[in-house]
C-alpha cells in the first residue's frame, strides 16, 4: 500500500485521494478527483483505478487528463443545462398553476357574492342605494349590505325563515279551514233567511188585505214588502250551502 499523500490535486499531478476507511476491506478508499467517484475496493485502491473514468491514475498522461477533464466539464454543463431547463419548466408550471388557482378563487368569490346577494335581497337586507349618506352614488347594482355574513351563514338564516314561514302557512291553512266552515255556516243562514222572506211575502200581503180590505197593502206593509223585494233582488252565490242545511 503506498503512503498516504497529505494533499492531492490536479495541479501537482495527483488526480486522486486515498484516505483511511475502517469499514473498507483494505482499510482505505480512493476518490477520483476528476469525477468524484469513491471506491473502497482494495484493487481500485492498489492500482489507483477509477471505474467511472476507466483510467489508472498513475498511468494517466497530461493529454488524457485534459480530455477527461473536458469530458467532465461537458457533463457538468449538460447537467446544469438540464437542471436549468427543468427549473424553467417547473417555474412555468408553477405560474400556470397559480393562474388557474387565481381564476378559481375569483370564480368562487363571485359565486359566494352572488349567493349572499340573492339570499340577502330575499331576506330583506338594506340596500346600499337607500343609504346615500354613507354610500354616496350607490345604485341597485351595488346590491344589499349583508354585513359579515358568509354564504353558509346567510343560507342558514334563509333556511330558518323558510321553516318558520312553512309553520305559519300550516297554521294559516288550519285557521282558513275553520273560517271557511264559519262562512259556509253563514251562507246556510242567509239561504234560510231569504227563503223565509220569500215565503213570508205573500202571507204579509194576505194579512194586510184581511186587516183593511179597502187598502190591500198599507204603508207599513208596503215598506216591508219593498225591503223584502230589494233583499231578494241582490245576487247571492254560495257553494253547496243549500245542499248542507244542517251545517
Amino acid at each position: 500500500m503506498p503512503e498516504l499523500p497529505d494533499t492531492a490535486s490536479v495541479a501537482d499531478g495527483k488526480t486522486y485521494t486515498i484516505l483511511p476507511n475502517p469499514n473498507a476491506a483494505g482499510g482505505y478508499q480512493i476518490t477520483c478527483r476528476i469525477c468524484h467517484l469513491t471506491s473502497a475496493h482494495p484493487r481500485d485502491v492498489a492500482e489507483k483505478y477509477c471505474g467511472r473514468c476507466q483510467i489508472f491514475h498513475d498511468a494517466l498522461t497530461p493529454e488524457q487528463l485534459i480530455l477527461k477533464l473536458q469530458d467532465q466539464l461537458d457533463e457538468v454543463r449538460h447537467r446544469n443545462d438540464t437542471q436549468a431547463n427543468t427549473i424553467t419548466y417547473l417555474a412555468q408550471q408553477a405560474r400556470d398553476l397559480h393562474g388557474r388557482i387565481s381564476a378559481m378563487q375569483g370564480g368562487i368569490a363571485k359565486e359566494a357574492h352572488d349567493v349572499e346577494q340573492a339570499l340577502g335581497q330575499a331576506l330583506g337586507y338594506p340596500w346600499y342605494k337607500d343609504d346615500q349618506k354613507n354610500f354616496p352614488g350607490a345604485t341597485e347594482r351595488d346590491g344589499v349590505c349583508v354585513g359579515a355574513h358568509t354564504p353558509a351563514s346567510i343560507a342558514e338564516e334563509a333556511a330558518q325563515m323558510i321553516t318558520r314561514l312553512t309553520s305559519e302557512r300550516q297554521d294559516l291553512a288550519e285557521e282558513n279551514g275553520k273560517l271557511w266552515k264559519s262562512v259556509q255556516g253563514g251562507d246556510v243562514l242567509i239561504v234560510r233567511y231569504r227563503r223565509l222572506l220569500a215565503e213570508a211575502r205573500p202571507w204579509v200581503e194576505d194579512y194586510d188585505e184581511w186587516l183593511d180590505p179597502a187598502d190591500p197593502v198599507g204603508d207599513d206593509a208596503n215598506f216591508w214588502l219593498e225591503e223584502v223585494d230589494r233583499e231578494l233582488s241582490i245576487p247571492f252565490t254560495v257553494n253547496d250551502a243549500e245542499a248542507t242545511p244542517g251545517s
